[in-house]
């Protein structure tokens, strides 16, 4: 595995704990912002979806009070569970942060195949924008290599 982020540093145990009621709290009161930019809320990472069942309750926060939702995500789902369908169904758009489209490539790169990220799409069903790109950070020889994977459609590639 040659690129980051790199789960052993992760503190999957740290962090502020915070309840949806005071999440929200907090995003409405930039409702006028993002009012006046068309735009909502991100949940991102680290990976989001380690925290899938409060970033679905939060989203469907977010959904009775209007507000767009967008998560970011790598795709990877270790261990698929009908939570995921529940957050995507709260889900307005999804950022696939796709690391590399060639599956030996990935796994060298990331530790695990691009078969889970590569069918995304096909859980989400069409039922919410899927924006596939991924800005790549990997070291070739001795220099470290920036590319952008792809831009628009996932299957347009």
């Amino acid at each position: 595995m040659q690129v980051l982020p790199q789960p052993h540093t992760w503190d999957l145990h740290g962090g502020k704990e915070i309840s949806v009621e005071d999440l929200m709290k907090e995003v409405v009161s930039y409702r006028h912002f993002m009012n006046a930019s068309g735009g909502g809320v991100t949940a991102s990472g680290g990976e989001a979806v380690l925290q899938a069942e409060f970033v679905r309750d939060w989203f469907r926060a977010c959904k009775k009070e209007g507000i767009n939702t967008c998560l970011d995500t790598n795709g990877f789902v270790r261990h698929y569970d009908e939570v995921i369908d529940e957050l995507l169904e709260v889900t307005d758009l999804v950022l696939l942060d796709l690391k590399e489209l060639n599956d030996r490539v990935h796994q060298n790169l990331i530790g695990v195949p691009n078969k889970l990220p590569l069918n995304l799409p096909d859980i989400c069903k069409n039922a919410i924008n899927v924006f596939g790109f991924a800005t790549l950070l990997y070291q070739a020889g001795r220099t470290v290599m920036k590319t952008c994977i792809c831009s628009g459609n996932l299957f347009k590639i």
